[in-house]
């Protein structure tokens, strides 16, 4: 009769005890199979599932961690971890209300969850909803007194709320800082155009979330409409250093005003149509990544899987020339995971972007002595111009990374006017070029 071999067990407890050693380590690719392993053996273990979910999460795949933590919520519906990863996954696709929900039930089976608290507070923050935010950040600071990000998105809910005294107390309040980003300053550069209610969503979540501190919020609106210059004043009044253009500059030269006023260390810049969530301590890791590798210029912190979003399937699992990031998890000494970006992707782009991202003062003079709008022809608007600025640092060497924990998403697509394509080296949209053929279809947003 024919040989025939039985399939070979696997040892779960062990199999699992590695995954979980490689997760820890952020070794995603190595923990990912033996999670499935473990699934294909016991298919309702809950660790696995939950875990695999997590690996998801962690890649900006929402709508997989929803599926897999979902599963592993049906073996034990009172986890309170599983729980409020779900809400993350759920803030992760902007259902901010459904992950409200559920963190709810996380808190319901684990009331001194500090985490679970301190994400509902920033969900419910990025909702308007700020004196239930400011009693869930309450919550999450008396489980965990020394959670310094809960603390300080107290300060922003306090400011939100009219609440100046307090929120100054907040935002001052003391934070453990790697010894390596301490003495750096940074300002924060909004561009902002006319949408009143993203610019607000934009900076409210970035306050609420962000813990590193800040010399100058800087908010350049290129509208040349009063009313939304007063709508501005009003909301933020000296909070932030408003700068209104009388005429409007476009996108570059307003970027090059506002630039022309920053003296610190980095530049944070960020665009009128983000919602932060996530890690926060995205300033602090992306200068950990700047400070010890000086080939890198700016670090990207969208979420991965919102560029599917954006860009389509082809950013992520694309033909060399198209898919953004390289595969390899980076980690600087301090423990910080970064990709890097390809170099080229999307066409002919090198990494720089005017989304959000931090980038060093000193390279934008070096590289750009005469400003961004030097390189941007007249008459190009938007991704155009910014295509342009792309080319020249693209010459001179420009290199971007990605920050593997990321800190927002876009939520301004369907607000944008633009159109656009990957270009070649001539600028040329790729499904113009002879060589290169109909990659994707125009979409929507910014190309980074």
């Amino acid at each position: 009769m024919p040989f025939s071999r039985e399939p070979q067990a696997i040892d779960v407890p062990r199999a699992l005890e590695e995954a979980v050693h490689f997760h820890q380590q952020g070794k995603l690719d190595e923990a990912e199979p033996l999670y499935r392993a473990v699934l294909k053996a016991i298919p309702g273990h809950f660790d696995a599932h939950h875990l695999l979910g997590v690996i998801m999460l962690q890649r900006g795949r929402h709508e997989e961690a929803i599926s897999l933590i979902s599963e592993a919520l049906r073996t034990q519906p009172a986890s309170t971890a599983a729980l409020s990863n779900a809400g993350l996954a759920l803030q992760g696709l902007n259902r901010l209300a459904e992950a409200v929900a559920v963190y709810d039930k996380a808190i319901a089976f684990g009331p001194r969850s500090a985490d679970a608290l301190f994400n509902r507070g920033l969900a419910l923050h990025a909702l308007g909803r700020y004196a239930e935010a400011l009693a869930s950040f309450d919550r999450a600071i008396a489980a965990k007194p020394e959670f310094a990000a809960a603390v300080r998105s107290r300060g922003a809910t306090l400011d939100a709320l009219r609440r100046r005294e307090g929120a100054v107390a907040n935002y001052t309040a003391p934070v453990a800082f790697r010894p390596e980003t301490q003495h750096k300053t940074v300002t924060v550069c909004v561009t902002s155009f006319d949408r009143f209610a993203l610019l607000k969503q934009t900076i409210d979540s970035f306050m609420s979330l962000n813990t590193y501190p800040i010399e100058r919020l800087v908010v350049i609106e290129d509208s040349t409409k009063p009313e939304m210059r007063d709508s501005i004043a009003r909301e933020y009044g000296d909070r932030i250093d408003l700068m209104f253009n009388e005429v409007n500059l476009g996108q570059p030269h307003s970027i090059d005003k506002a630039y022309r006023t920053i003296t610190t260390d980095y530049i944070f810049h960020a665009e009128d149509d983000y919602l932060y969530f996530g890690n926060p301590n995205f300033i602090q890791d992306s200068i950990c990544i700047l400070e010890e590798r000086s080939d890198v210029h700016q670090v990207w912190l969208r979420h991965v899987e919102n560029y599917l979003v954006s860009h389509g399937s082809e950013a992520l699992y694309g033909e060399d020339g198209t898919r953004f990031f390289e595969d390899d998890v980076l980690f600087t000494s301090t423990g910080v995971p970064y990709r890097m970006l390809r170099l080229p992707h999307w066409g002919a782009w090198c990494g720089f972007s005017w989304n959000p991202g931090l980038r060093r003062t000193a390279d934008y003079h070096r590289l750009f002595p005469d400003g961004y709008g030097a390189h941007a022809r007249p008459g190009t608007i938007g991704y155009e111009a910014e295509f342009l600025c792309n080319a020249h640092a693209r010459e001179n060497g420009y290199r971007a990374a990605l920050l593997v924990n990321g800190a927002c998403i876009n939520v301004g697509h369907e607000a944008s006017t633009f159109t656009y394509a990957p270009r070649d080296d001539r600028g040329i949209t790729i499904e113009q070029a002879p060589e290169a053929g109909a990659l994707s279809p125009n979409r929507r947003d910014d190309p980074d």
